[in-house]
């Protein structure tokens, strides 16, 4: 049997063990409602039946006690034993099998008590006049009622104990009779503790104990199942060199001649004391990693908090030693410094300033001690924490206890009460560092509301403060993002979603912050938060988008923004979606936890990976890696020339420079969470150290990684000029020097190669300074679509046509960037009607006039041959974009580390290059030839889809839960693996045309060459290219949708048209014969029409995915599938008395196929209603349940 987490799709089973003696226990309760709303809620499974079920919440089982008020009211009435909040549960719900009740029973609490490893109280509140299972009698003990209060007033409290399923450790110093014992403990890492210790290591090391060297065991009923052995010597220094432990002092005690912030900071501190506290701002919340350690400041609203006066005073500090201050109100919000650890170092900053980074000095005595070895029998390991209070126990002068750890080690239950401190900039430190305060290690946790404010305080000291509001938002956050991957939306009542506003904690206290969420649950009467974080353009006037999470952040999961619709509102009218759905908000990335997640274990994934490159394939890798809701990664760093993509707000002409595949569009980045997971380093790779797993930046930056990730794609470079003689005349023939050599001269100021935002920002800037004022000539040297993107880019700058020139190189073999002659001949008439002109077959010969160029020198003029004679212009800016390769300095870098490289870099069908730990996918790879894959290679592919793809071939060896692949068989591992998603490119063309293609993925051959292909199946065209209203859709010999490509004077609606790739003509209304019976004149206003909005909604996709999941199901055993029948009917094995369609619709009709599907449909739009409101909304049939409907 196993126990797992319940799931709402669990009440059909939990519901057939209702029984008598349940609902004499319980009474009549909301099945999908509990398991939504719990605390925790668990199945134990015999397969895949539910036996047994449980429901604990965090509050009795009664209406007459409110879920903030119990402790209060059972210290009234019983004799309550210490419990708090954070040490006990409530049964609301348990159901079993009759025949094992009380073992089943059992069963759950052991497991509970397990998994929650601070919970020592089970309670479940008998009402007057109910007679109990059975099991309440043999696991339950009824609590002592105090003198004077009478247990009718609401029944009678029982509880079960933690001792009688799952007890305690019995931590006790090691002796060396625990010999035999321990090496049972330690046989998988045998070999290498003898080699560190010696063959008769435990022995030695037990004897050797001394006031320095401790060990000690944990026993359960005397046999022992740990091992942990303690040393008080730490290197300090090294550990404050390595690591940001501001926080903790260095992990020194105090000490006058401490230094701990730079000269900077001590203007904030005069400024602090210049602060008027009894403005009605000043509230000053003080959390410390210890006393006159590290203090953060945070001053708050008293009159939006409407904190009581004692709170008020409490919070208030006046004198004070201060290192790091962050000031945060609701009107204002500046940061003053940003030296505090781990998360709060935002994105990119913490690596990428180039300014010397500040080391605190510390002059006193160690503050800390460390564990050097720990082991434990796996089956109590949710244990481990019970060596914690007896280990400091030993070093009472000691305030820390640290532990490091091999970052490909899967992190212990031990190490989730520590801090992950987070390594400096350069650190070369091989394993990962965590901190654990003496101070968590008290349990008197309180947290105490006041309005929309709770602060938490240990001891009458605050250790954090949390601000909630309710969320106004909640329906367009339904609309816009996949929150219902986590909540069932409908057991929620709109005030039982709250906003996140801000979030404190000590860093002391970090294993408590789980429980700080519960309470704030309990407290607020919420049941689902969220929290925004912004993009870092955000204009922020309210102070309400400062990020002040860091300490829980990845306690929360981050939700995928959705795909809208983009609806004809025009023509749909009253039809529309309401205004607060559809009306456009500025971007964010949203973050979620509920009530049945604060107890959800993560993951920890300490591997270090580094990703260079911040291509499309990059970026899906990341967001793959950062979806996965059961990870935190603790090291996903990118190095990339410009850092992260989405820092700078969308811009109409930075982004017409650009060619898109509309992947990771400025708003679709704003909506991605990458700046709170992943580290951005700006540079270059120089060398890459594969012995000893290290990247060397440009900069001198070195960068330890345990995977390298190389998604580099391939750049746009700055051509090489041939160094013809143009004295001589030279034709294209006569040149000397290939076009497609390397260039690694000096290259000018005012030559420009565009390949991201910011190569078009500075670009940009050097234009309006130097150029739009003049009356020089600028020359675009590609035949790219690139070279279109620019040309239009610069026309809407208001550069005349007459100043620029288009000079296109030779085509090479294979077809034009455009491979359509319809929208060629439109765009050529464009550039005609706007003056720019253009030359044909140019190979670039010089600029400088063939001088020898100086740093700072621009260039005059440019010179080209051609086919038939020479060519000079005068050139006042160059902008190229003849050919994309991988760049220079990065090849360097893998050529020298060994990699191989035969014109890219060479991987085998599971993305893997000749070094195990580094990784390549995108269009910077080649297969290797032991697949004779031709030109078949990544560049052929969706780089988005293969980042996904490369993200889950690498996942099974970082997540511990996932099991490891089995080695391909020779006859697979010679297969090449099949990718489906669509290649897609678009851009703003001269002309002001809209161009989008989305084709199969393949090598790109020309179209005509493919119409004359006897399968090529059929092509739609309606519109002219020319007037902007071109529209081309392929439908192959099986009747999908192959290609799209469209011209459009007006913005093109991009994501319902990707929706269209590979749909059925048929699904599509009969769009094949309908075209072909004159009844479709236009495909833009086709596809503007009502019917096909459901088609272009995101959750479109699962629909189909289901209905072809109960196609291929057997309704009942006597019965083939409606699958297997089409099948036979194919093949000819089963032969209708009438047409073969009529044959299948009459068995979906009489085996049920119809109304299943039809349930499923309705089902869809019904709980799609707020995207899709212009579907009728009939009455739900019922259905035979197979599924669950989308």
């Amino acid at each position: 049997m196993t126990l797992r987490r319940a799931d709402v799709q669990d009440s059909a089973e939990v519901t057939k063990l209702y029984c008598p003696s349940a609902r004499n226990t319980f009474g009549k309760v909301d099945v999908p409602h509990l398991i939504e709303k719990a605390t925790m809620a668990v199945s134990l499974c015999d397969g895949a039946r539910v036996v047994a079920h449980g429901v604990f919440m965090d509050f009795p089982n009664t209406e007459g006690v409110g879920p903030a008020l119990w402790q209060q009211w059972m210290h009234a009435h019983y004799m309550d034993k210490g419990c708090t909040p954070h040490n006990s549960l409530f049964i609301h719900y348990l159901v079993a099998e009759e025949e094992n009740l009380n073992l089943l029973a059992s069963k759950i609490f052991r497991g509970v008590f397990t998994a929650a490893i601070d919970l020592e109280f089970i309670f479940l509140l008998l009402h007057p006049n109910t007679f109990p299972c059975d099991f309440v009698k043999s696991l339950f003990t009824s609590m002592e009622v105090r003198d004077g209060a009478s247990k009718d007033y609401l029944g009678s409290l029982c509880v079960c104990v933690r001792e009688w399923h799952c007890p305690k450790l019995q931590i006790r110093q090691a002796r060396v009779e625990d010999n035999d014992d321990l090496v049972k403990l330690f046989e998988k890492q045998e070999e290498q503790l003898m080699e560190e210790y010696g063959e008769f290591f435990l022995a030695e090391l037990i004897a050797a104990q001394d006031k320095d060297n401790h060990l000690a065991v944990g026993a359960v009923n005397g046999s022992v199942v740990g091992f942990m052995g303690v040393h008080q010597e730490v290197n300090v220094e090294l550990l404050s060199k390595c690591f940001h432990l501001d926080s903790f002092h260095g992990l020194c005690k105090l000490h006058p001649e401490d230094v701990c912030e730079p000269n900077v900071h001590k203007e904030g501190v005069g400024a602090l004391e210049q602060i008027d506290l009894q403005a009605p701002w000043a509230v000053v919340v003080v959390l410390r990693a210890n006393v006159g350690h590290r203090l953060r400041f945070v001053f708050l609203n008293v009159n939006t908090l409407q904190l009581s006066h004692s709170c008020i005073e409490r919070l208030t500090l006046f004198d004070c030693h201060v290192h790091g201050m962050v000031y945060l109100c609701l009107q204002h919000f500046e940061c003053f410094t940003s030296s505090c650890g781990h998360e709060d170092q935002w994105g990119e900053e913490s690596l990428t300033h180039q300014s010397d980074e500040f080391f605190p000095t510390y002059k006193g005595a160690s503050n800390a001690f460390c564990i050097q070895l720990f082991c434990i029998n796996p089956k109590y390991e949710t244990r481990s924490q019970d060596f914690l209070a007896y280990v400091c126990g030993i070093f009472p002068d000691k305030e820390f206890c640290v532990m490091t750890v091999p970052p490909m080690v899967p992190e212990l239950p031990l190490l989730q009460s520590f801090y992950n401190v987070p390594p400096r900039r350069n650190s070369t430190f091989p394993q990962d560092l965590y901190v654990f305060h003496r101070a968590s290690l008290l349990m008197n946790f309180q947290n105490q509301s006041s309005a929309k404010a709770f602060v938490a305080d240990v001891l009458g000291q605050v250790v954090g403060i949390a601000l909630l509001h309710s969320e106004k938002d909640i329906e367009f956050i339904r609309a816009h993002y996949n929150i219902e991957d986590f909540i069932d939306y409908d057991q929620y009542l709109p005030s039982e979603h709250a906003w996140l506003q801000h979030f404190l904690l000590n860093p002391a206290f970090i294993r408590f912050r789980k429980y700080y969420l519960q309470e704030l649950f309990r407290q607020s009467h919420s049941s689902s938060f969220y929290y925004r974080v912004y993009p870092r353009y955000s204009n922020d006037n309210q102070g309400n988008r400062c990020h002040t999470l860091s300490s829980v952040l990845h306690s929360l999961v981050p939700v995928r923004p959705r795909r809208q619709v983009c609806y004809p509102l025009q023509e749909l009218g009253t039809l529309a979606p309401s205004a607060h759905i559809i009306t456009k908000q500025e971007e964010f990335a949203l973050f979620h936890i509920n009530k049945k997640l604060t107890l959800e274990p993560k993951v920890t994934v300490n591997a270090r990976l580094l990703i260079v490159g911040a291509s499309d394939t990059g970026m899906s890798f990341l967001e793959t890696l950062i979806f996965c809701p059961h990870l935190h990664f603790n090291s996903l760093t990118l190095v990339s020339k410009h850092g992260l993509p989405g820092d700078t707000p969308p811009d109409h002409v930075l982004n017409t420079f650009l060619l898109t595949s509309h992947s990771y569009s400025p708003e679709v980045l704003g909506c991605l969470p990458f700046h709170s997971h992943v580290t951005a380093v700006k540079g270059n790779t120089h060398t890459l150290d594969r012995s000893g797993k290290r990247v060397i930046l440009d900069d001198g930056t070195s960068l330890l990684y345990d995977f390298l990730v190389l998604c580099t794609g391939q750049q746009l470079q700055v051509p090489c000029p041939t160094e013809a003689d143009m004295s001589q005349h030279p034709t294209n023939s006569e040149v000397p020097n290939t076009p497609d050599r390397c260039y690694t001269g000096i290259v000018p100021p005012n030559l420009f190669v565009l390949n991201d935002k910011e190569d078009c920002r500075l670009a940009h800037t050097w234009l309006q300074q130097n150029f739009l004022s003049g009356t020089g000539n600028a020359v675009v040297y590609g035949n790219r679509l690139e070279a279109h993107t620019i040309i239009q880019a610069l026309l809407l700058l208001g550069i005349s046509g007459s100043r620029l020139h288009l000079v296109e190189p030779p085509v090479r073999v294979g077809p034009s960037c455009f491979n359509n002659f319809a929208i060629e001949e439109a765009v050529r008439a464009a550039l005609l009607q706007a003056g720019v002109v253009v030359h044909w077959a140019c190979l670039l010969a010089h600029w400088h006039d063939g001088k020898e160029s100086q740093p700072g020198d621009l260039i005059t003029s440019v010179s080209f041959t051609t086919d038939t004679k020479a060519l000079s212009l005068p050139c006042d800016v160059l902008f190229c974009c003849y050919r994309r390769t991988l760049d220079q300095s990065t090849f360097q870098a893998l050529n020298d580390a060994g990699l191989v490289y035969n014109g890219g870099l060479v991987v085998d069908n599971c993305f893997r290059t000749n070094d195990p730990a580094v990784w390549a996918a995108g269009p910077l790879t080649t297969y290797a030839r032991r697949y004779h894959a031709g030109q078949w290679n990544h560049r052929c592919y969706s780089s988005r889809e293969l980042g996904f793809q490369l993200a889950t071939t690498l996942l099974p060896l970082l997540d511990p839960t996932l099991e490891l692949p089995e080695d391909l068989s020779p006859e697979m591992d010679c297969l090449l693996p099949v990718y489906s998603a669509p290649k897609v490119k678009g851009g703003v063309l001269p002309g002001g045309f809209h161009y989008l293609h989305i084709a199969k993925p393949g090598i790109n051959t020309c179209l005509e060459a493919q119409m004359h292909l006897p399968d090529y199946g059929q092509e739609l065209v309606t519109g002219s290219a020319s007037e902007g209203n071109y529209f081309r859709m392929h439908i192959n010999q099986y009747g999908m949708v192959e290609t799209i490509t469209c011209l459009s004077k007006e913005e093109l609606p991009v994501g319902n048209f990707l929706s269209l790739y590979g749909c059925h003509e048929r699904l599509l209304n009969n769009l094949s014969s309908r075209f072909h019976e004159g009844i479709i004149p236009d495909l833009y206003r086709f596809f503007k029409q009502s019917w096909c909005l459901a088609i272009f909604n995101d959750r479109f996709q699962h629909l189909s995915q289901e209905l072809r999941r109960l196609a291929s199901t057997r309704l009942f055993d006597d019965s083939e599938s409606l699958q297997e029948m089409a099948v036979q009917l194919i093949d000819g094995d089963l032969v209708a008395s009438e047409g073969s369609r009529d044959f299948l619709e009459a068995a979906a009709q009489e085996l049920g196929y119809k109304k299943e599907m039809d349930f499923r449909i309705l089902t869809f739009l019904s709980n799609n209603n707020y995207h899709l409101p212009m579907y009728a909304q009939p009455p739900l049939p019922k259905a035979h349940s197979l599924y669950s409907p989308p």
